[in-house]
């Protein structure tokens, strides 16, 4: 029927529109791509893989080109995807893109896999809590004999614990009247994790 081609054109009009508006082009359907910035070049390209609405999205260095904001939108924008059931493959050598996006992780060095798994396994500090915790002046005494890498600001101190003093620690901070914010696992960065496995390879994946 004749109205089929100009139905399939607005459909095509109105998920571009939306895929534009979600990346951040909003309005910029009808700009010459010459008059496209190096950032906005790398969202439209952000907005073409989303137009078939596809469950698995291969995304290489998405962010590359983009100011601080548009990095920012772009990181939003995979956890949202993420969110939504869809696949997302991120190739970046910003890593604290990678850590904030993703739940598994492979890293290559020299062609090889270096390491791969589930983030918080690879990058939780075996035998160590970090411990938040709210309080005027120094550690308490009891708590502070066990601290390590300890950070203050605005009054919280974060600092890590050996596994088997958490239950000591936390209590000497809830006797001296401290308010405990957090106990998780310590965790290091995936830059440290990393510069340290190319500090100690100890081999590798074929």
């Amino acid at each position: 029927p004749d109205h089929q081609p100009r139905g399939l054109a607005e459909a095509i009009a109105e998920k571009s529109s939306v895929v534009l508006e979600r990346v951040g082009l909003e309005g910029k359907g009808s700009v010459y791509l010459s008059r496209f910035s190096r950032g906005m070049l790398q969202r439209l390209g952000l907005a073409q893989t989303l137009l078939g609405s596809p469950e698995v999205i291969v995304l290489d260095e998405p962010a590359s080109g983009l100011d601080p904001v548009g990095q920012r939108d772009v990181r939003n924008l995979m956890l949202e995807l993420r969110d939504e059931g869809v696949t997302v493959l991120l190739s970046s050598h910003q890593l604290s893109e990678v850590e904030a996006v993703c739940d598994d992780v492979t890293i290559l060095n020299a062609g090889r896999v270096a390491a791969r798994g589930d983030i918080d396994a690879l990058l939780n500090v075996a035998g160590q809590t970090s411990i938040r915790a709210r309080g005027t002046g120094e550690l308490p005494a009891a708590a502070a004999e066990f601290a390590s890498s300890v950070a203050v600001a605005s009054g919280v101190h974060v600092f890590a614990v050996p596994d088997d003093r958490v239950r000591h620690t936390v209590d000497a901070l809830d006797d001296a009247g401290w308010r405990i914010e957090s106990v998780t696992p310590k965790r290091e960065s995936l830059e440290d994790y990393f510069t340290h496995l190319l500090a100690y390879p100890g081999g590798g994946e074929s």
